[in-house]
């Protein structure tokens, strides 16, 4: 063949193009599959923890059996290979993720010093910057339910991009459990 007909000569072009463009459209087919399992686990997750709390509510259910609900549902339908739980009270839903409260501050800072009184809602005797209580809680007790499930990516090839061949995902809620028993009184301790 002449050097001048296998320049015109377009027969191969088409394979030449779907080349170039073949990588980059597997990429993106397995983002979008990836960022949907992700969805679809999310979904999965939060509703076994919407159900595991609704149950804790009441106060027929112990932790344990709490943590059994979540894992038998996201178990049936995704390759979870970890799920960590955290369950914790609090007495009012103001007191969630915050210190405890300060009854006497006597530098005026706002903050806890030696030498000032707080309301023990973990009865430990020690000033904690997370005023929940670690468990299910008692009759109007607020529940927080986290759980974080590692899960297996769906691209096999995630590790040569250096990316973790697991995900984390997270979910958690809030409720207020049914007033099944009264709270304990809160003591004010000073130190």
């Amino acid at each position: 063949m002449t050097s001048r007909r296998l320049v015109g000569d377009a027969r191969g072009a088409t394979i030449v193009e779907f080349a170039l463009i073949v990588m980059p459209l597997m990429m993106i087919l397995m983002a979008v599959l990836e960022f949907g399992h992700t969805l679809y686990v999310q979904g999965v997750l939060q509703g076994a923890v919407q159900e595991a709390v609704r149950s804790a509510s009441l106060g027929e259910a112990s932790g344990t059996a709490v943590d059994a609900i979540v894992t038998r549902r996201v178990q049936s339908l995704v390759r979870a290979t970890d799920l960590d739980f955290e369950q914790k009270a609090y007495d009012r839903f103001s007191s969630v993720g915050r210190p405890e409260v300060l009854v006497t501050d006597n530098n005026g800072n706002g903050r806890y010093d030696p030498g000032d009184c707080w309301l023990d809602a973990r009865p430990n005797g020690i000033y904690d910057q997370d005023a929940g209580r670690i468990g299910l809680g008692r009759g109007d007790d607020i529940l927080v339910y986290t759980v974080v499930a590692s899960v297996p990516r769906l691209a096999p090839l995630t590790g040569s991009f250096g990316i973790s061949p697991t995900k984390r995902i997270t979910a958690q809620t809030m409720m207020r459990n049914q007033p099944y028993s009264t709270q304990d009184p809160v003591a004010t301790i000073c130190g």
